[in-house]
């Protein structure tokens, strides 16, 4: 939702305000129809309200993009977005797995400084972000600095 978020006001502002009605009430037809599916038909309980309200808002906003797409040839995301997305699945992916000990507290620091060590080395050795490798390459020297 956060790289989509311009989307609404996009459509909103523009002749086609009313595609915007019309894709809230699919919105909530679809939460409704999955709430009932995976709550009551698969008796998923709370995590399937969780499960259908996550697959409704990934439609409605994946719609609106498409919408916008199409109607404004716009597009918010360029192939840097999509391996910063690609590359955070896999290293969150790969965090998941790691088991330090039985100590919740510990493994999630643990998992949490592997995958942002990870991420930020890949986003800067892959040069994704001029912004971010800039910032880097500008403090990280004078973190290392002899005093």
């Amino acid at each position: 939702t956060l790289a989509t978020s311009l989307n609404s006001q996009i459509i909103v502002y523009s002749k086609y305000f009313r595609f915007n009605l019309v894709i809230l009430i699919f919105l909530a037809i679809a939460n409704v129809w999955g709430n009932y599916l995976f709550i009551k038909v698969l008796d998923f309980g709370t995590v399937g309200a969780a499960i259908a309200t996550c697959i409704s808002i990934l439609i409605y906003n994946l719609l609106k993009l498409l919408f916008i797409w199409i109607k404004f040839k716009m597009l918010p995301f360029t192939h840097a977005t999509i391996w910063l997305l690609v590359i955070g699945l896999l290293v969150t992916g790969l965090g998941s797995w790691l088991q330090v000990s039985n100590n919740h507290i510990l493994n999630i620091l643990v998992k949490s400084v592997f995958i942002l060590t990870i991420y930020i080395s890949l986003v800067y050795v892959l040069k994704l972000s001029t912004e971010f490798n800039h910032v880097i390459s500008k403090y990280l020297p004078k973190i290392f600095q002899n005093k």
